[in-house]
This record gives C-alpha cells, sequence and structure tokens, in this order.
C-alpha cells in the first residue's frame, strides 16, 4: 500500500546534537533509561540464583554390613557409609545388602537439619556357632554380650560353686580373663577391661557367706576390694551382681535371713570409683541370678523374682527405686524363664513383654 505522503528522515547536525546535549531534560531521560536498564539486568542475573537456592537437609547413613546400597523414596543413591542432600520433608529409605533382610526407615527432615540413620541388618542365613565349656565336666552357667559383640561366658568348674569367665574369640576358641577363680556371681564390664565378682572375707567365718565385692582388671589376679557389708550384718549375704550398661555402676543383690524364717532380698546400687552403695527396695522373694534386663538408658532394669514356684517380672527405678510388678509368667516350674521375656524400645520409655493371661 503507497502513503499518501512521504518521510524523510536526516541526520542531526552538529549544532543540533550540542543544542541537545546542553538541553537538562536530555540529561534527565538518559540517567531514566540507564538505571531501567541496569535495574532490568539485576532481575535478570538473579532471579535463576533464587530458584537455585533452595534449603536442604544432610541425611547420614550407616551400616553393618557395610557397602550396602540406599534407596530414597525408590530411587538408588549410593552405598553406605553415604551422607546425602535431601529436600526437607518425608522420606522413605530403604537399605538393602545382598546377604542380609532389608531395612526400611520413614524420616521427617528440617530445612538445615543433620539426622542419621545406623542401620544393622540380620543375615538372610544366620551363622550359628555351638559354644562348649573349656573342659569336660564343666557347665556354662552365664553368657553376656560384650560392648564389641565379643561373648564373655561364666563357667563353673565342678564341684562346689566356683566361677571363671572366660572370653570367645569368635572362631570357636576361649581365652581365660579376670581373677583365677571367684565363689558365686562375677560378670565382665561392658567393655571387657574389668570383672566384678564376689569374695568371702577372712571376718565371716566361713568361705560359703560372700560378703565382699571386688574388681579386677582383664588380666589382673584378684584386684581391688571394692565394698564390703557392714558386720551388723552377719545375717545377710550377696547373692548375685550385674554391670550398668555404661560399665560405671554395679546393681548388687542379697539376701538376709529373718529370724522368723522368712527371706528378704536387697537390691543396692554401687558407683565403681566412689562412695557407698545406695540402697534400691528390700523385696520379700527371690532374685533369680542373672535375670536382669537394662533398659538403653540404664534408668531401668526388669528382672524375675520367685516366691516358691511363682516367678513374676518386676521393674525397678535405679535413680528413685520406683518399682512395679509387672505380671506373673508361671505358677508350675520354679526354674523357668532364667531371662526378663521383654524388649526395650531405643529411647528405653517403653517395654514390650509376654505373661499369660
Amino acid at each position: 500500500m503507497q502513503l499518501p505522503f512521504s518521510v524523510v528522515v536526516e541526520a542531526p547536525s552538529r549544532a543540533e546534537l550540542a543544542r541537545l546535549a546542553r538541553a537538562w531534560w536530555t540529561w534527565a531521560i538518559a540517567g531514566t533509561l540507564v538505571a531501567a536498564g541496569t535495574a532490568g539486568l539485576v532481575v535478570f542475573s538473579t532471579q535463576p540464583q533464587r530458584e537455585t537456592e533452595t534449603a536442604t537437609a544432610t541425611l547420614q547413613l550407616s551400616c553393618v554390613p557395610m557397602a550396602a546400597t540406599v534407596a530414597i523414596d525408590g530411587q538408588a543413591r549410593g552405598h553406605t557409609p553415604i551422607d546425602l542432600q535431601l529436600t526437607p520433608g518425608e522420606h522413605r529409605v530403604t537399605v538393602r545388602h545382598e546377604r542380609s533382610i532389608e531395612a526400611a526407615y520413614q524420616v521427617r527432615l528440617e530445612a538445615g537439619e543433620t539426622a542419621s540413620i545406623a542401620a544393622e541388618l540380620w543375615l538372610r542365613s544366620p551363622r550359628v556357632q555351638r559354644l562348649r565349656p573349656p573342659f569336660p565336666g564343666a557347665s556354662i552357667v552365664g553368657a553376656d554380650f560384650l560392648r564389641d559383640g565379643r561373648v564373655a561366658l561364666a563357667v563353673g568348674p565342678p564341684p562346689g560353686d566356683e566361677r571363671q569367665l572366660w572370653l570367645a574369640d569368635g572362631n570357636g576358641g576361649l581365652r581365660r580373663f579376670g581373677p583365677p577363680s571367684a565363689l558365686g556371681s562375677l560378670a565382665a564390664s561392658p567393655d571387657g577391661e574389668q570383672v566384678a565378682y564376689l569374695a568371702a572375707s577372712q571376718r565371716s567365718g566361713t568361705s560359703t557367706r560372700l560378703d565382699e565385692v571386688w574388681i579386677a582388671g582383664r588380666d589382673s589376679e584378684r584386684g581391688e576390694r571394692r565394698h564390703v557389708l557392714p558386720a551388723s550384718a552377719a545375717d545377710e549375704r550377696l547373692v548375685d551382681l550385674s554391670w550398668a550398661p555404661d560399665g560405671q555402676q554395679l546393681l548388687l543383690a542379697s539376701r538376709q535371713q529373718l529370724p522368723g524364717g522368712g527371706q528378704r532380698t536387697r537390691l543396692r546400687w554401687l558407683p565403681i570409683d566412689r562412695g557407698d552403695p545406695r540402697e534400691l527396695i528390700s523385696l520379700p522373694s527371690e532374685v533369680a541370678p542373672g535375670s536382669y534386663g537394662w533398659s538403653p538408658d540404664e534408668e531401668r532394669v526388669a528382672f524375675i523374682t520367685r516366691t516358691g514356684q511363682l516367678a513374676s517380672l518386676c521393674l525397678l527405678g535405679t535413680r528413685d527405686g520406683t518399682f512395679h510388678y509387672l505380671a506373673d509368667l508361671s505358677r508350675d516350674d520354679a526354674g523357668s524363664l532364667p531371662f526378663p521375656p521383654l524388649a526395650w524400645s531405643p529411647d528405653g520409655r517403653r517395654l514390650l513383654y509376654t505373661a499369660p493371661a
């Protein structure tokens, strides 16, 4: 289409450009255009950066056995041990190993938080190892896991109440440790570095009345005496002991014969490095030796009491002596259930136990 007029564009002369440069409104328009362009550049350059600055959370994973495959919300993310950066919120974590049963966890992460999971997978085909006494005629009277997974066996050579401690090396071999012999209860500390045992003092007048608590090193002979019953408690004897999970306290059990023919069991709390024991409770029943089940925070201990043919499950607070009579377990066999049939939650706030209705 042809316009009815003509447009002619001519370049400005030098004189006209000079007049424009001297005018104030020319500089105002130029400054406005420059500021607008700069703002546009700033918006353009910073907007993508805001989109990439998304807050994350860190999840640290370890596993036994090592080199397990980790999947987050169904997506493989590597092998343990591994640290992962994840978006805040809920995630399903799955840990797999070819020789083990997989484990799944549901975690909720907050922005900036660092959480950790230490998985322990069960073998699909567990290895079974038979533990025998170190010599013929002896019997295994107790067994405990140490903190590093080794097994400490309490062995009773015939005849009498002599006790010895042996350490299983994981390949079927046994190694002797602790004092040469003890009468009655003895136990290895959770780290396997110390042994606590009961002994009879010379003033007891008989080798069968145990009234002393001794603590010896793993490779030492007799060790040091840590506690002795007062001389006024001639009708009382120590019958059992158990290490707390931290290896810094001992739970002592003693039995008192009453004039009328009954018995009392006293439970005491003994710090191994200072002070005298503190009495927690006195019970009109017998505490089954070795029947202790400690909560993870060691503030509570479960154990079995026996009165005649009645076995009962009890719970005791080690700080304040709070006592709970949880359930009767058996009325027919006084020798049944030599351990507490319970499981603690990892935080030590709940427990699960079984008992006849």
